[in-house]
């Protein structure tokens, strides 16, 4: 039987009309993204977080997953938060002569430009953003920062650790395995475009990115490469 893969509908934008915009803007907004406490920009710096981490024998390792983070994405929102992050950004001059509001509409125009064809017809992605344009990351990280920002400070009961990296969050839960569901359900009533999937810890590991995590006896926290089971070691060569 065929495994349920899900595929990823990729359209490249290189090329069309909005790219080189699109690319523009993405280096303007970079920087307002990663000061967040739960931002990780990589493996690395993942595992260079929680080498000396240390956790409780009920503590669990957990792991929850954007749904399709980037067709997902609320762009309108996306988009105001990042106009919001600009004004208050005293750097801004520095990168551009473009001002908060017109950079808004640019970024507007961009995400509203997703256009393909295939097979002869002519199609027009009309929600979040494009899985191959520059912008899609650098809007989704300024969505989600602000989303586990508001949803951290609200909920009952908090993780004790939460790090992101774009869909993927690494969570330590130190309130037991009875509430972690409820928030989970939590989570998920938080906006109507995102979804988690949530995955625990099993006989003390957990993978998270290419890293998987294990317990150690004194309670610190052991790492070594993580394959997925569908990894071949095949790779393209140019």
């Amino acid at each position: 039987m065929v495994p349920e893969i899900p595929l990823r509908p990729i359209v490249a934008s290189r090329g069309s009309p909005t790219y080189n915009t699109a690319q523009h803007l993405a280096k303007i907004l970079r920087p307002l993204v990663g000061h967040s406490p739960h931002h990780v920009c990589n493996s690395s710096q993942f595992v260079s977080i929680t080498r000396n981490l240390t956790v409780q024998p009920t503590d669990l390792l957990v792991s929850f997953d954007v749904v399709s983070l980037f067709t997902n994405v609320p762009t309108g929102e996306a988009c105001k938060l990042a106009k919001e992050r600009l004004e208050h950004d005293t750097t801004l001059a520095e990168r551009t002569d473009l001002s908060p509001d017109q950079i808004h509409d640019l970024l507007l125009t961009c995400i509203s430009s997703s256009c393909f064809q295939w097979q002869g017809k002519f199609y027009e992605q009309t929600a979040g953003t494009s899985m191959g344009s520059p912008l899609s990351p650098v809007l989704a990280d300024i969505f989600m920062e602000e989303f586990e920002s508001s949803s951290l400070l609200t909920a009952d009961l908090r993780p004790s650790l939460w790090l992101r990296y774009v869909d993927d969050t690494f969570v330590v839960w130190p309130h037991g395995p009875d509430t972690l569901q409820d928030f989970l359900q939590y989570l998920n009533q938080q906006h109507t475009s995102i979804s988690f999937t949530m995955e625990q810890e099993q006989h003390g590991t957990i993978p998270f990115l290419d890293v998987k995590i294990s317990r150690n006896p004194d309670g610190t926290l052991g790492h070594s490469v993580y394959r997925k089971p569908t990894h071949t070691d095949r790779y393209l060569h140019q």
